[in-house]
């Protein structure tokens, strides 16, 4: 999730030039577009703690993510992880109970 993101923020960045270079541009767009890529800036890191705190759940890497950088079979593959049960402590630490969890 966070390469798509990345991705997304990139293109708003070249569809932000663009329109500013072309003069044409509606003002109300580019706001738009910078309260995107804002919203987007909030959204990478924790997605990307979520994604490796799963990771070492299951006692794996968080170098682990870097798979989905592997089109189409990447993002496949860290799906399997995150649906693998964690089973016990690792050396991340010990296992969270599954019936206990914040609540708001």
């Amino acid at each position: 999730m966070c390469l798509y993101i990345v991705l997304f923020m990139i293109i708003g960045i070249a569809g932000g030039i663009s329109e500013a270079t072309s003069g044409g541009g509606d003002i109300f767009l580019g706001i738009l577009m910078l309260i995107i890529m804002v919203g987007s800036l909030g959204l990478v890191i924790p997605s990307l703690a979520l994604c490796i705190r799963r990771l070492h759940d299951i006692g794996k890497s968080g170098m682990f993510y870097l798979i989905s950088f592997v089109p189409y079979v990447g993002s496949i593959i860290l799906l399997i992880f995150y649906a693998m049960p964690s089973v016990g402590a690792n050396e991340y630490g010990p296992a969270a109970d599954p019936n206990t969890g914040n609540r708001f």
